[in-house]
């Protein structure tokens, strides 16, 4: 039951990486172009402002980075802790909720990537959009998996207490 919890946090730190991620870009694109118009500045010091584009531009692929390594630690999470059976409906109603809220996060993400000041920010992204956009069929199979994986460990949980 607490995995399906986990996925739960794991869905709000994407969407928080994701919109920091988008607002970082969209301060630097507006800096960098503020500064190139001005010519107060010398290339030598509009230079650490690219490389800090350059630098949040790989936050796209960390979010698939992170994204694969939560979804081992969640699996492996759940084969190691023991789940009684009667706690699999409590865990199918959470898994639907986490469905919901997943499909709020996607209509939230859809939103602030068609809006006119975050379009040219979220059009040079490749792996976050689509992972926000299939966001409810990600945690779908992921909470299922999880599931699975819970619910199917060998032997009793309250084996080890009898004597």
């Amino acid at each position: 039951m607490s995995n399906i919890i986990d996925v739960i946090y794991g869905v709000m730190l994407i969407l928080t990486i994701a919109l920091t991620m988008v607002i970082v870009l969209l301060v630097l694109n507006q800096l960098s172009a503020e500064s190139s118009v001005q010519s107060t500045f010398t290339s030598e010091q509009l230079q650490p402002i690219t490389y800090a584009q350059n630098a949040i531009g790989l936050f796209d692929y960390m979010l698939v980075f992170i994204m694969v390594m939560y979804c081992i630690a969640a699996f492996i999470t759940a084969y190691y802790v023991r789940t009684h059976p009667v706690f699999f409906v409590v865990m199918l109603v959470l898994q639907l909720v986490v469905i919901a809220v997943s499909a709020l996060i996607s209509n939230v993400w859809t939103q602030i990537a068609s809006d006119p000041v975050f379009l040219p920010v979220t059009n040079t992204l490749t792996f976050t959009p689509l992972i926000l956009h299939n966001l409810p069929i990600i945690v779908l199979v992921m909470s299922s998996a999880i599931a699975m994986i819970s619910y199917s460990t060998p032997g009793n949980p309250y084996e080890q207490y009898r004597e």
